[in-house]
């Protein structure tokens, strides 16, 4: 759930990968435009990513562990993590941070820890120390799972919160059409990002969030449907659409406006194509 474990980073460099292969789809304006994936096959590399086979890693990783080097020991932590076994990877990333305190991956990991355990004050916590110990890590994409916590932390004090808010505080408009946000947050370094920029940090987050998390959850929906919009500007027609149709398998708490601008994405591909 954030650059969940970072045994996983592999596939946390999600810049749209691979970088030196492209498809064509088409823009706004219904131009032809080059792009990294095309519309479902951005949906698949997203929520079925390839990966270690996790049981297999933790019995390799389980020979000698009482001789194992400290990234051996986080490396054991951040498998038994994707298998489940929250407890065991807590007891021993605790130990790690008492061991050899000041780690990255430490910090990230015991982040997600307590975050799959339901202690999202804690996974906070550790979250923004990650960022003050490496703020380049992770693609620069840490402050998006800030603002994931800070919402969670937000709906259990009102379970209506994402009703009149959103987790980015982004605005774009209620037409078929997004429009350009006026604002945009702030990166790990404090710095003002762009609308391509916030679209890469979507995605690197949601690259790994959608291993661990299947639909519905209204958090997921509301990123996914600004993940769309900021396609919809700054991408392409089919990539839109297909992020619009998976948010509102996620529940996303804007369906009304996502379905609308789901067919309105479609519309200007079907005219493209006559």
């Amino acid at each position: 759930m954030k650059r969940l474990l970072i045994a996983l980073a592999v596939i946390a460099v999600a810049t749209p990968l691979p970088a030196c292969i492209n498809t064509f789809g088409t823009d706004l304006k219904g131009e032809v435009v080059s792009t990294f994936f095309t519309g479902d096959d951005l949906v698949e590399y997203l929520t079925k990513p390839g990966g270690p086979n996790w049981r297999a890693q933790k019995k390799k990783l389980s020979r000698n562990l009482s001789q194992a080097s400290i990234e051996q020991q986080n490396d054991y932590a951040a498998t038994l993590l994707h298998l489940g076994e929250i407890q065991p990877a807590l007891a021993i990333l605790v130990r790690i941070e008492q061991t050899r305190p000041g780690l990255y991956a430490t910090a990230t990991n015991l982040g997600t820890a307590y975050e799959l355990i339901g202690k999202n004050e804690h996974a906070l916590s550790w979250i923004r120390a990650g960022i003050r110990r490496n703020p380049e890590s992770h693609d620069g994409s840490e402050w998006l799972h800030v603002a994931i916590l800070e919402s969670k932390l937000a709906m259990a004090a009102n379970p209506g919160w994402l009703r009149t808010h959103s987790v980015l505080g982004l605005d774009f408009g209620s037409e078929a059409a997004p429009r350009m946000p006026g604002v945009f947050p702030s990166g790990n370094k404090g710095q003002t990002l762009d609308a391509r920029e916030t679209s890469h940090a979507i995605h690197v987050q949601m690259a790994e969030r959608l291993q661990f998390v299947g639909p519905p959850d209204a958090i997921v929906g509301d990123l996914l449907f600004d993940y769309a919009n900021l396609l919809m500007l700054t991408d392409t027609m089919e990539n839109a659409a297909a992020i619009y149709k998976l948010a509102l398998s996620y529940d996303t708490p804007r369906a009304a406006l996502a379905k609308q601008r789901m067919e309105y994405a479609r519309l200007i591909v079907k005219g493209a194509r006559k």
